[in-house]
């Protein structure tokens, strides 16, 4: 038994244990702690490659004690498993990145970095529209754009017209309102009153002065000074005739 114990390492409780085993009389408390050639499969592989009676084994930390039993399979592996394993493991991305010379590497993050940028610029909106750049409504904008611009309008079509240009003006004048650019008794005089009674007072002239009338009367009501000097505000562009592009459709 002594030559026994010196090639398995069977310590003396695994002995005795063993021996009960081989007798049938052992206790449900007694195999609690068994310690057979066996221990690695019972615990499902974990122990594989770990002397199950050395006390060495247990006094080192869990990641020594995978190494071990790392070591352990990779001994009994065949030459071709190992070369297997080996390959996945220089193909993963870590270890490329482990074995990439510095050239490699900088070359690998510039490429990385340009589809970054590519990406970005594909996926990139357009800023938010807030209070402090106010925008009229495209579809009005283009209304403007076709009364201020088109000279062969007959004068129906300006007054056809005309409100909802009226409209768009208003809707800049409150997008802004908080700037204070226009009194509010001038905006409700100009809006309501002195628009409409000049208009018809002078109704009498040619249809170039009457158009020319109104769009002058449109532009002197709803642009002031200060605004037109802020070359990013739509009314800016508007009365410079610097518009977005749009379809006419």
């Amino acid at each position: 038994m002594e030559e026994l114990r010196d090639q398995s390492c069977i310590s003396p409780i695994c002995e005795d244990i063993n021996a009960a085993l081989r007798i049938d009389d052992a206790t449900p408390g007694d195999t609690g702690d068994v310690c057979v050639e066996s221990y690695s499969n019972t615990v499902g592989g974990a122990g594989d490659g770990l002397d199950p009676c050395s006390m060495d084994d247990h006094d080192l930390s869990p990641k020594e004690r995978r190494r071990r039993r790392d070591r352990a399979r990779r001994a009994a592996m065949s030459p071709r498993q190992r070369a297997a394993i080996n390959k996945r493991r220089r193909d993963s991305y870590v270890g490329k990145r482990l074995f990439m010379t510095p050239e490699k590497k900088k070359e690998k993050t510039r490429q990385s970095k340009r589809d970054y940028r590519k990406r970005a610029k594909e996926q990139q909106v357009a800023p938010k529209r807030t209070l402090a750049t106010p925008i009229p409504s495209l579809h009005l904008m283009y209304l403007e754009r076709k009364i201020l611009g088109l000279h062969l309008m007959t004068l129906l079509q300006v007054f056809r017209h005309y409100h909802l240009l009226l409209t768009s003006r208003i809707q800049c004048l409150h997008m802004v309102g908080r700037q204070r650019h226009m009194p509010p008794w001038k905006r409700t005089i100009a809006m309501r009153t002195s628009y409409l009674r000049t208009t018809r007072k002078r109704m009498r002239g040619t249809f170039l002065e009457a158009k020319n009338l109104m769009i002058g009367k449109l532009m002197r009501m709803s642009i002031s000074r200060r605004l037109m000097k802020i070359p990013t505000n739509p009314m800016y562009q508007i009365h410079m005739m610097r518009f977005m592009p749009m379809s006419l459709t």
